[in-house]
């Protein structure tokens, strides 16, 4: 079991198989980070591989909004508060994802598309981390 782990997500709207993911990941650590994308307006780009989910059409919840959500559902599924955090998590700006999570924690994730290939080989070739 890991230390610490970080799963991230935009979690607009937070659904089942986000809860699956955020689940699988806290049973894998004993803190579970939980980084939210596209956090705010400037910390949210175009990329080829992910057009549709930086438009403000697709991003309709805030950051706080989607924070109580995520909180009170890992409450609620018998998650107690002080294991786990919740930061904002800038994908789009990965040089700025070490102000908000620890480098020597286990970066989990799921890759279903071209958006998470180009995900993992920023946070595993270019940042150098553990996923």
């Amino acid at each position: 079991m890991d230390k610490v782990g970080v799963i991230h997500g935009r979690f607009q709207l937070l659904h089942n198989d986000h809860m699956k993911y955020l689940l699988a990941g806290k049973e894998r650590c004993e803190h579970l980070i939980i980084g939210i994308c596209n956090p705010e307006v400037d910390l949210t780009k175009y990329t080829k591989a992910n057009p549709h989910r930086s438009k403000k059409s697709s991003n309709p919840l805030t950051y706080f909004e989607r924070m109580e959500c995520i909180k009170y559902s890992m409450i609620e599924a018998g998650i107690k508060q002080e294991e786990f955090d919740i930061v904002p998590f800038p994908i789009n700006f990965p040089e700025k994802i070490f102000n908000y999570v620890p480098l020597n924690a286990k970066y989990y994730m799921t890759i279903y598309d071209e958006w998470g290939e180009e995900k993992l080989k920023s946070l595993q070739n270019d940042l150098k981390l553990d996923v």
